[in-house]
């Protein structure tokens, strides 16, 4: 067997994606994120792509360049042409009154202690697209993109539709 090393060198970066933490209207440049962009280490001009989060994959992501930034958000360079959803579920709260004889030993357990249990974050996920590498190697093969779907990043040869 053949071992292979790539060696990836560059800016170091926390993270290449986060969550908005408050819901955004159509026509707005301003997003909250849940992370710190300036702790993540995103930069003004980074290229970031926003996830559509309508209902059966409905509705359209769009890419947007950062022109600035503090540690609540991102402002970017262009209008939003949708509205992103964000919310949080708390996690549920559970009984273990109702384990009875026929509980298993799992349901015995976690009647003296209950699991860890954490909330369902329902937010628009953001990617920065200046800061992504995409590695693969198992049966790789390059799959040619539909040319009639419109580029989020002219010249780029990106489509958030597909």
């Amino acid at each position: 067997m053949t071992r292979v090393m790539i060696d990836v060198t560059g800016l170091e970066m926390a993270l290449t994606r986060s969550l908005l933490s408050s819901p955004v209207n159509a026509s707005k440049r301003t997003l909250k994120l849940l992370h710190s962009p300036i702790r993540l280490g995103w930069n003004i001009g980074n290229q970031t792509g926003v996830a559509p989060t309508k209902n059966q994959s409905e509705g359209t992501g769009q890419a947007v360049t950062i022109v600035s930034m503090d540690h609540n958000g991102i402002t970017v360079d262009t209008l939003l042409n949708d509205e992103f959803h964000a919310g949080f579920i708390p996690p549920p709260i559970f009984s273990y009154s109702n384990a009875g004889a026929d509980a298993d030993a799992d349901a015995d357990v976690n009647r003296t202690r209950p699991r860890t249990l954490f909330p369902a974050l329902l937010a628009v996920e953001l990617v920065n697209f200046s800061r992504n590498i995409i590695i693969t190697g198992d049966k790789f093969s390059v799959v040619e993109c539909n040319p009639n779907l419109p580029e989020s990043i002219l010249g780029k040869q990106t489509s958030v539709k597909g």
